[in-house]
């Protein structure tokens, strides 16, 4: 922290900018922060002189940041926003085991509702609330304690834990079958015509994928 606040010269030009950058004005900035739009225009200088670029491109009324600023941007908002969740955190410790569960609508209905009474018969101090969503959220941003996803269990700033290992098969319908009869290897499947799920919001295996872990 001392490296951080030496190299900065103060904390207040991180918030100056964070909001600057979020509101993209600084006079927007100031009247959230509560201090005068000079005072913010001159943070986010000190913060450009300490670092040795610039942060934002400066036109007549309009500010835009430029690349070094959105990377400075995604950094603090994350770790201000990782602050939050912390903080919330603790505070719902002082009122009770809450937790926020972030899951997929499949995965809401096909592998959690069924267990949920187990759950609740097992754990009924935890107050468990799910959040279904078809997008994977910022779970600092938004302030969500766990999620399930789907990948390899890397992810920047986050623990993680494997739940299961995920197969990808080939399935048809019995009428299907009945009217085109069965597939029996991998060349056949091929000339088959395939369907494919498209996600709008997270990557999925394709039939690319399966054609090249089968080998």
């Amino acid at each position: 922290m001392q490296k951080l606040i030496r190299s900065i010269e103060s904390l207040n030009h991180l918030s100056a900018f964070e909001a600057s950058a979020r509101l993209c004005s600084f006079t927007q900035a100031a009247k959230e922060l509560g201090v005068s739009q000079p005072a913010i225009s001159q943070s986010v200088r000190k913060l450009e002189d300490a670092i040795g670029t610039k942060l934002f491109h400066r036109r007549h009324r309009i500010i835009t940041l430029t690349n070094a600023g959105e990377m400075l941007k995604n950094d603090v908002s994350q770790g201000l926003g990782r602050i939050f969740t912390t903080i919330e955190y603790l505070r719902n410790q002082r009122r009770g085991k809450h937790v926020t569960l972030s899951v997929s609508t499949a995965f809401a209905n096909y592998w959690m509702v069924p267990r949920l009474q187990d759950f609740h018969q097992q754990h009924p101090d935890i107050d468990l609330r799910m959040q279904t969503t078809d997008m994977d959220l910022d779970l600092a941003q938004e302030g969500i304690s766990l999620a399930i996803w789907r990948g390899n269990g890397t992810w920047a700033g986050y623990g993680s834990a494997l739940i299961a290992k995920e197969s990808l098969m080939a399935v048809a319908s019995p009428a299907w079958l009945g009217k085109h009869g069965a597939i029996n290897d991998i060349e056949a499947l091929k000339t088959a015509q395939l369907i494919n799920l498209e996600e709008p919001y997270r990557a999925r295996p394709t039939w690319a994928d399966f054609f090249r872990i089968t080998g």
